[in-house]
């Protein structure tokens, strides 16, 4: 069984994404204050998931 690694930075912990991280990421970059700065990440929920299957986790696996 592979070990998950996770950095425990006090406040807050580090770990590769999941998939049930979608929502909440979708939820944060859909706000409009987030698109003042990084317009491109505008994207819909299905998008933003198609996103974390076949980017986001294969590359944080592959790490």
């Amino acid at each position: 069984m592979k070990k998950e690694l996770v950095i425990d930075c006090g406040d807050v912990f580090l770990r590769p994404f999941k998939l049930d991280d979608a929502e909440a990421i979708y939820r944060v970059t859909a706000q409009p204050e987030v698109y003042e700065f990084l317009p491109d990440w505008r994207s819909t929920k299905e998008q933003r998931i198609k996103w974390f299957k076949s980017d986001e986790i294969p590359d944080n696996n592959a790490f």
